[in-house]
């Protein structure tokens, strides 16, 4: 009986270690005698020496100390003869799949088949190896036919005979990926990427006969890879999603539609063009904003790019505290009310925050990247009519009234800016990445509408409708400790003496907008 490390070629050992993973490949001693294949869109009779292309075989150690996962199997892999052309048989690794075109079949140590992906021209497709009868409607079928050579002259010259000697059918479909027509390649070019085997993205169902979803611990067959999630808002499409090996150069884009027209992405894409080519390093995840063709770039909140600050409305200005409009401190950080006592006399009373002038229905941005707290998000509040909340409601009736916050890292400490006084009905704007409203653990990116100004909690009767900016920090015991959110506004408030006794005017002043 022949042991299974008798066929190994262990002084072509490479270690490879991916994020938390140490990857081990062992070629095959057969690597060495050029079995050969030819990659067909048709089943073939007759070998066709120019599509000859070469099948190389690795046996992978894989090994996840953090998750506690470690997993052996053998990588058949089957090159296009574009990839061999241009790089050549020698060049195929496992490891480094960024360039390769072609078939990797997954299969056990004792040679039971497990899984198909194919790779180049597009995201990562997953496949099976089916009945030509069983292909997807609407799906490909590529042919693996394998060769049997019977001689060569020299490398220079045709194969001098040879006959097929088996011909398998791997095919994909519509039902196996969503997000048609993505493309990578290993290098960009202003050709055609498109090739023979244009797919789509990422794997989303079961496929033929266990092909299926990506997701879950069916991804370790291949752990070396990325993946790309782009989201959009209302007006456009995107171009790009799915799994990609590592290091891959991948082309991402934007499309507008009808009368919209592309604004930004947020997320990792945040500053680049509609259409861009990325080298994967990482997973990526951006969202691409598209607004009217009639509305201005001075439409969204400046973004100073020197200080990565962004305001939290378009409009900055403070909003006056009664209806004497000279009593702007009031709208300021800290003990800066004036409010009577149980005797009448004026006392002062501690703000916690900002007071941004906006009318109700207002959007409100995210000013930095974060995740939305579980800590002071309520959704629930009415508008109340007088001092008393309807009747019929018994929820929470704090007086910071429909309020979310996101926590974020800023200069390493945890930062948490909180919206308050946020509209009754649709306080939180929709995730777009989600289709619901934004909820505690949501991912979310500077520069985001997150939620609408309202009149909420002790906002009900206020003279002038606002924006409750408050900032804090957390403290180990789970207690805040408020700061002066003009710390991180973009602007400063027009102080008219260096003691901050006193405000000049209800400007935001030193607003930067060039990003």
């Amino acid at each position: 009986m022949v042991s299974l490390e008798s066929l190994l070629d262990r002084e072509g050992t490479e270690i490879l270690d991916f994020e938390d993973w140490e990857i081990t490949q062992i070629p095959f001693k057969s690597n060495r005698d050029n079995h050969l294949a030819i990659l067909s869109k048709d089943a073939i009779e007759a070998v066709e020496p120019d599509s000859l292309t070469t099948i190389r075989q690795f046996l992978l150690e894989c090994r996840n100390e953090v998750a506690s996962k470690s997993f052996v199997e053998i990588a058949t892999m089957i090159p296009d003869m574009e990839y061999i052309s241009a790089h050549g048989a020698d060049s195929v690794s496992f490891l480094d799949k960024s360039r390769f075109s072609g078939i990797v079949i997954f299969s056990s140590i004792e040679g039971e088949y497990r899984k198909v992906y194919i790779y180049g021209h597009g995201p990562i497709r997953f496949a099976d190896v089916v009945a030509e009868e069983s292909q997807p409607t609407g799906g490909n079928c590529f042919y693996i036919n394998l060769v049997s050579a019977v001689g060569t002259r020299s490398v220079e010259e045709e194969i001098d005979g040879g006959f097929i000697t088996a011909s398998y059918c791997v095919a994909s479909g519509p039902d196996l990926y969503i997000d048609t027509g993505a493309l990578y390649t290993g290098l960009p070019t202003n050709g055609d990427q498109n090739g023979d085997w244009e797919s789509g993205g990422v794997g989303g169902g079961g496929g033929t006969g266990g092909g299926g979803s990506d997701d879950g611990d069916s991804g370790q067959y291949d752990p070396i890879k990325y993946r790309i999630s782009l989201y959009k808002t209302q007006g456009g499409y995107v171009h790009g999603n799915g799994l990609y090996p590592a290091n891959s150069v991948v082309f991402c884009a934007a499309y507008p539609l009808n009368l919209k027209r592309f604004d930004r992405w947020v997320g990792h894409l945040k500053g680049l063009a509609d259409k861009v080519w990325i080298k994967l390093e990482s997973d990526v995840s951006a969202t691409a904003y598209f607004m009217s063709s009639l509305q201005l770039i001075s439409d969204r909140p400046c973004w100073d790019l020197e200080t990565d600050t962004m305001n939290p409305l378009v409009n900055m200005s403070l909003a006056p505290t009664s209806t004497w409009t000279t009593n702007f401190r009031g709208s300021t950080y800290g003990d800066t009310r004036r409010v009577p006592n149980e005797n009448g006399t004026l006392v002062s009373r501690k703000h916690n925050g900002l007071d941004l002038a906006a009318s109700v229905g207002t959007p409100v941005y995210s000013m930095f990247d974060g995740v939305v707290s579980s800590d002071s998000y309520v959704t629930s509040q009415p508008d109340k009519q007088s001092n008393d909340y309807p009747a019929y409601y018994f929820g929470d009736k704090d007086g910071a009234g429909n309020r979310l916050a996101i926590a974020s890292t800023i200069n390493g400490v945890t930062v948490c800016m909180g919206y308050w006084h946020l509209q009754a009905g649709s306080p939180v704007a929709i995730n777009p990445r989600t289709g619901v409203p934004f909820a505690p653990g949501d991912k979310v990116y500077q520069g985001e509408v997150i939620g609408y100004v309202g009149k909420t909690g002790n906002a009900w009767n206020v003279p002038y409708s606002h924006l409750h900016l408050a900032c804090w920090v957390k403290n180990p015991n789970g207690s805040r400790t408020y700061v002066n959110p003009e710390t991180y506004i973009n602007g400063d408030v027009s102080w008219t003496n260096s003691g901050h006794t006193a405000v000049n005017s209800t400007a935001i002043i030193n607003i930067e907008c060039n990003g």
